[in-house]
């Protein structure tokens, strides 16, 4: 999923349309996702370099 295939959801159905909303939301559960595993990746290294692993 991503700009694209919102785009042409919103052509086909509209920028209000149930599926845009739908997919808008969707992204930002993804983006939310990446930005939580990236926090944790970076947590793991602060932790190594701290405790010196």
């Amino acid at each position: 999923m991503d700009g694209q295939e919102l785009t042409a959801v919103i052509a086909n159905h509209g920028e209000d349309s149930e599926q845009a909303t739908a997919l808008r939301e969707r992204i930002q559960q993804l983006r939310d996702g990446v930005e939580r595993h990236g926090q944790a990746q970076r947590d793991h290294v602060n932790e190594r370099e701290f405790f010196g692993e």
